[in-house]
């Protein structure tokens, strides 16, 4: 796989909180009821001071604060953090995914002048004043224009992220002059590969009744994945060939409970699934269970715990060289997010949810 010295980027989630209920998010049903098994949880600056340390974030490229299931600045404690990383490292590269809808502007400032020089935020900003609330519920669009604006003000540079619906793609060229006016370095669209069996998504309220609908855009890239090709997803994972990124990138993952990934892929499964130690949450889906044998190879789950291992300890750990390495062609995880088919990588948007007809012939 990679061993420890030769790590060079690290993804951390260093907190599963989040005050949005975006309907297509794996925290709660469809915009509704989060889930209840959810453990919301922060990395503090003590684990790392003290579990990382400082000779780990000096051999680090770059540093990625996103995970699957919070926003990042909802840690209380992440501004210490950052200074911290950079004290250790100051050539360091860190991206921040966010929704935006938070803190001071005074805060946002505090961030801006402790990022080191060579930094992104990316703000998830889905339409305009008007669009953005249909699918970032629970956030403010003028909130994260203020924010945004007094972060550009004290240096921060910034990148508006935009997912294209079919409510909001109308305003995409107006959004890309606003940015442009606003003092956005970027900005990038993106479409949702989260639409199942149809092209239309309910979105709930807390007593589950449905409020508005989320539909694809008119001139979609990302095809919906219909009855047809979850009939042959197997198939395609059989024979898919995995081309495993964090092998080529040198990536770790650490989630907000603390556990070491491979990948924030991976490190999702065991928190959406079920597992013998029910972390998160309670429910199954069996072409994932294969993950699950792996662990149990490992010694169990809490083999990957860097609070009571040491990150050192677990990546150069015989089980972790050995184990990714054997499994993640087997893993349909693996194939569905690394996975070569027919000379196309699975995870690119153009084919990631290709027509699999031709599985059929």
């Amino acid at each position: 796989m990679y061993n420890f010295k030769e790590i060079k980027k690290l993804h951390l989630e260093i907190s599963s909180n989040c005050q949005a209920s975006c309907p297509m998010c794996v925290r709660n049903h469809h915009g509704g009821i989060e889930n209840p098994r959810l453990k919301v949880s922060d990395l503090d600056l003590n684990f790392f001071e003290h579990n990382i340390g400082s000779e780990f974030f000096k051999q680090l490229e770059n540093i990625m604060f996103c995970g699957n299931f919070g926003d990042p600045i909802l840690n209380q404690e992440l501004i210490p953090i950052i200074d911290y990383i950079v004290s250790c490292n100051k050539n360091i590269r860190i991206d921040l995914h966010t929704n935006g809808s938070a803190r001071s502007t005074k805060w946002w400032a505090d961030l801006a002048k402790s990022l080191p020089k060579d930094h992104v935020v990316h703000f998830a900003l889905d339409g305009l004043e008007d669009t953005h609330h249909l699918c970032r519920i629970g956030t403010s669009f003028s909130k994260i224009i203020e924010n945004a604006k007094a972060f550009m003000a004290n240096g921060g540079r910034a990148r508006w992220v935009y997912i294209i619906f079919k409510h909001n793609e109308h305003q995409v060229e107006l959004a890309k002059e606003m940015a442009k006016e606003l003092g956005f370095e970027s900005f990038q669209e993106k479409e949702t590969s989260r639409f199942m069996n149809s092209p239309t998504f309910d979105v709930l309220d807390k007593l589950g009744k449905v409020t508005h609908k989320l539909e694809n855009p008119t001139n979609q890239r990302l095809v919906v994945i219909d009855p047809n090709t979850i009939k042959n997803y197997k198939k395609l994972v059989k024979i898919a060939k995995v081309e495993c990124q964090v092998r080529e990138t040198k990536s770790i993952y650490i989630d907000a409970l603390g556990y070491a990934w491979p990948c924030c892929w991976v490190g999702a499964v065991p928190y959406i699934h079920t597992y013998p130690s029910q972390i998160i949450h309670d429910f199954q889906l069996d072409s994932h269970k294969s993950l699950f044998s792996v662990l149990d190879e490992f010694g169990g789950i809490e083999q990957l715990n860097v609070n009571k291992r040491s990150l050192f300890e677990i990546v150069d750990s015989v089980e972790w060289q050995n184990l990714w390495v054997q499994n993640y062609n087997n893993l349909n995880v693996c194939a569905r997010t690394c996975g070569k088919f027919s000379e196309k990588i699975l995870n690119q948007p153009d084919d990631q949810f290709m027509d699999l007809r031709e599985l059929n012939e």
